[in-house]
């Protein structure tokens, strides 16, 4: 039983943590004063929300961040260990 509510709680954090959410500018702000993160790539998915991921090309450190029309910013996953790949962005719908 103590491994279940032990599992809960980490859970919990860990979903408080990725539920981080504010105005863009304010995230944007964060992620770049803190760890020193800029956009790299962005997208929309298929509810109109706009995806970016945020890196720090030297540290390797990076912030997925996904957007509602008019709504707040929020950190949906975060790591270590970014790298750029040699695809170029194209215009247009991917599909």
């Amino acid at each position: 039983m103590k491994a279940f509510f032990a599992t809960v709680a980490l859970f919990a954090m860990v979903s408080t943590a990725l539920a981080d959410c504010a105005p863009h500018e304010v995230v944007a702000d964060r992620l770049a004063s803190k760890y020193g993160e800029a956009v790299q790539s962005i997208g929309i998915n298929d509810r109109s929300q706009l995806v970016e991921t945020f890196a720090n090309i030297e540290t390797g450190s990076w912030t997925v961040v996904q957007t509602s029309p008019g709504g707040p910013a929020c950190v949906v996953a975060a790591g270590q260990g970014f790298q750029r790949v040699g695809q170029e962005a194209t215009k247009g719908d991917p599909t």
